[in-house]
């Protein structure tokens, strides 16, 4: 409905005209007020635009003041709130005062007297016209949105970059709001600040200064969002227009009054995240913001998706030149070895079984047939294993051989469960963890290593390393997994193969959220083998 301002130094004109327009049977007004001098209307068309419920139409009378007539305050009112339609209505008709009206931008020019129903008409067709002015800015102001957008991410392939492109666009896009973005991080299932974010949206409440995570059981809109985009996959919306009102709030800046939350998906329909936006007033975001602000959610989960699959295919690429390298050399090796134990059978042949060349020989054999099946890159087979008793006899092999003061607490508790795996690649993967958890105990008189098993669901095993030692930097955690990471100085390539070589096996390496006191955690998951498990 319509917010109408009536601008009249005739009292009783004002009045009748106020009870006529109230009366119209085809024109809805929500409020009718009267201004009798150009300062009051001033006044109160300032006021309506700072409360965000600004005035529609403003019916204006020519003649007002000797000072200043009413095509002057028309002009005064439109720099407030240029949005409005604006009527001047006069009893002295003059075709040059028309003209002048239409020039200062009046929408109507309406000689007095009138009667009410050509007012009604006239009112009616504004309203037509400023649906259709309304629903052209706003699909220029999408392609606006889109293409600023489209041009700040560029070509830009880092997500660093490109959260920083899109926060920086949407501040200027957005006036008076305060927005930010929300990454999903599946493995600790919670959201976290997009990089860059925190130059763009400052938290002012000293209780959550320090707050960056927020855990998807926990209590907020960005939360309850996510949760259930979770289960729709789709994008949902929450349009809170009184955040006192929501016990979900939570209350990182106290000016906030309304908050709009919505989710980022990707093309396979994945939670990717949440855009979050406030404003200091009640009601902050009204019908036509909607579709733009769903619109840019659209383009920053293109833009975050494609950036996500660039490291992706980063890391991919980084791997598999590794991994292309290793392979050509253990293939060298290979041959090598074969030849050693071609010729250690051989001695041991022409060697009499009592003497100490042929249990040289025979030595020298049993290490070459070793080194080859320690070659993580051998070509063989996947083996469905019952993991529990795979994990413990491979493990007892692995300290043994490390000959440190090394403590191995089992917590085993998968149920016989099967999976299926490529030995000699896995037994790389608990070697690694091995290591891993050495290097951060480093200098502890005794290293315990905690390994646990369970059955998910009956639908995969989960298997977690956890080390005592100081526990890995929020930085480095960020990088863990895309690019080589060590403490030593050198190296750093042990994780990055290991994910890979999990993923080969259809399984997932993980880093569990840190907790003070309690080292590092990492989880695999390994998909359950129904075939493995019938079998035996």
């Amino acid at each position: 409905m319509s917010r109408l301002l009536i601008l009249d130094d005739n009292e009783h004109f004002a009045e009748t005209l106020k009870r006529s327009i109230h009366q119209f049977d085809s024109y809805e007004s929500e409020t009718v007020e009267i201004a009798a001098t150009s300062n009051r209307a001033i006044e109160l068309v300032r006021m309506a635009t700072e409360k965000r419920q600004p005035f529609s139409v403003l019916l204006i009378d020519q003649n007002l003041e000797a000072e200043m007539d009413g095509i002057q305050v028309m002009q005064d009112l439109l720099t407030i709130h240029s949005d409005a339609d604006t009527i001047i209505f006069t009893g002295y008709d003059t075709p040059e005062d028309g003209i002048r009206a239409y020039e200062a931008g009046a929408s109507r020019y309406l000689p007095k007297p009138f009667e009410p129903r050509e007012l009604e008409f006239v009112l009616k067709e504004l309203v037509r016209s400023q649906k259709v002015r309304i629903n052209e800015a706003r699909q220029q102001r999408q392609f606006k949105v889109a293409t600023e957008i489209a041009e700040a991410v560029g070509a830009s392939l880092d997500l660093e970059s490109t959260m920083a492109a899109i926060l920086e666009t949407l501040v200027g896009i957005f006036d008076k709001t305060r927005l930010c973005v929300l990454l999903y991080d599946e493995n600790e299932n919670a959201l976290h600040f997009a990089p860059t974010t925190l130059q763009y949206y400052q938290i002012a409440n000293l209780q959550f200064s320090g707050q960056d995570k927020f855990p998807l059981e926990g209590k907020t809109i960005a939360c309850r969002v996510a949760n259930r985009t979770i289960k729709t996959r789709q994008m949902e919306i929450e349009n809170v227009g009184d955040v006192d009102k929501d016990e979900a709030y939570l209350n990182l800046n106290p000016d906030t009054k309304s908050e709009f939350c919505v989710s980022l998906l990707n093309t396979q329909h994945e939670l990717l995240g949440v855009l979050a936006m406030e404003r200091s007033w009640h009601n902050g975001f009204e019908e036509s913001d909607l579709a733009l602000i769903m619109m840019a959610a659209r383009h920053i989960s293109l833009a975050i998706e494609r950036a996500k699959q660039s490291a992706e295919l980063e890391i991919k690429s980084f791997v598999s030149a590794q991994t292309s390298w290793a392979v050509n050399i253990a293939h060298e090796i290979n041959s090598e070895v074969g030849k050693i134990a071609t010729w250690a059978y051989l001695i041991q042949s022409k060697s009499d079984e009592t003497s100490p060349v042929y249990e040289y020989a025979r030595d020298i054999e049993e290490s070459a047939y070793r080194l080859a099946a320690a070659n993580p890159w051998a070509s063989k087979p996947p083996q469905s294993v019952e993991i529990d008793a795979h994990i413990q006899k491979s493990m007892e092999k692995i300290v043994a051989q490390k000959g440190e003061s090394i403590h191995v607490e089992f917590q085993l508790d998968a149920q016989n469960a099967w999976v299926t795996i490529k030995p000699v690649q896995f037994h790389f993967v608990l070697k690694q963890m091995v290591n891993n958890a050495i290097q951060a105990m480093k200098g502890m008189d005794t290293k315990t290593i905690v390994i646990s098993t369970r059955n998910s669901n009956q639908k995969a095993v989960e298997i977690r390393f956890q080390d005592f030692g100081p526990g890995i930097s929020e930085h480095a955690r960020a990088l863990l997994f895309r690019k080589p990471y060590t403490t030593k100085g050198k190296g750093g390539f042990g994780l990055l193969l290991s994910h890979q070589m999990l993923e080969e096996m259809q399984g997932r390496i993980m880093l569990e959220p840190y907790k003070a006191g309690q080292g590092t955690t990492f989880l695999i998951r390994l998909p359950i083998d129904r075939s493995g498990q019938e079998g035996s």
